[in-house]
């Protein structure tokens, strides 16, 4: 992975994936300034990563996997034919519920989502944050991704900090647990959506809201419907202007 001054976060739903990044020094253009290049060698470099809710890393051949708690259950549905690959909600609720209940007990309200209409559980999910590298004015960002199973949906979120611009880890903040709703109500950001093999496009989005950005060709599904792809995104803010342009590459 090599990040030009950014802040990166991944959230990972039911699919589980490998992150890798092999950039060789002539690929790098001598002006630009480079904050960090991961090349998932050693152990030592999961300490700039931080995972939030119901997930793992691990780094395994020079790659950084990131599996879900509960995928070895939902697989098992998946293979089964219980529940679809299709990742939806409707479907594995029932059975995630059911596991994380008999972890947490009565915490389990945590991961309920409340608002106007009946409670929604929307737990089993998880985050991990880059916590070294800072957001600057002009940025790329650059990672292959290899999805470990055919389960959409992934997410790389930047530009992230409390919505009054406090640092996303300050104490002061809500405890975090890994739910979509506290990134896209609780903080300011942008998120980049994909592998989404029905849609095949990838969504860019502003929060809090969901306000849509941009959309373009999603190159993880483009071509087949496991594949490997090579994501980059390039954000020039000329003047400090709110500007940004994306683009996705093999």
């Amino acid at each position: 992975m090599h990040i030009r001054q950014t802040f990166i976060w991944l959230l990972l739903l039911l699919a589980y994936s490998s992150i890798h990044a092999q950039i060789p020094k002539e690929a790098i253009n001598p002006k630009e300034t480079v904050s960090a290049t991961y090349t998932f060698d050693t152990e030592e470099e999961l300490a700039d990563w931080l995972v939030e809710g119901e997930g793992k890393a691990s780094i395994e051949n020079g790659k950084l996997i990131l599996e879900p708690l509960y995928f070895p259950l939902m697989d098992s549905l998946m293979k089964a034919g219980v529940i679809s690959e299709d990742n939806i909600m409707e479907e594995y609720n029932p059975y995630l519920y059911t596991a994380m209940k008999a972890k947490y007990g009565k915490d389990i309200a945590r991961y309920f989502l409340r608002g106007k209409e009946e409670a929604t559980f929307t737990g089993g999910h998880f985050n991990i944050w880059n916590r070294k590298i800072k957001t600057a004015g002009n940025f790329a960002i650059e990672f292959d991704f290899t999805p470990l199973s055919p389960a959409p949906l992934h997410m790389v979120l930047f530009c992230a900090s409390g919505l009054k611009e406090e640092s996303i880890f300050a104490p002061s903040l809500p405890a975090r647990y890994g739910l979509g709703e506290e990134l896209m109500y609780d903080m300011k950001t942008y998120r980049l959506s994909f592998f989404h093999q029905s849609r095949r496009k990838a969504n860019l989005r502003r929060a809090p809201g969901k306000v849509m950005i941009a959309q373009g060709t999603d190159v993880v599904t483009s071509n087949s419907s496991l594949s490997s792809g090579r994501l980059a995104y390039n954000q020039p803010l000329p003047g400090g202007k709110n500007r940004r342009n994306h683009t996705l590459s093999d």
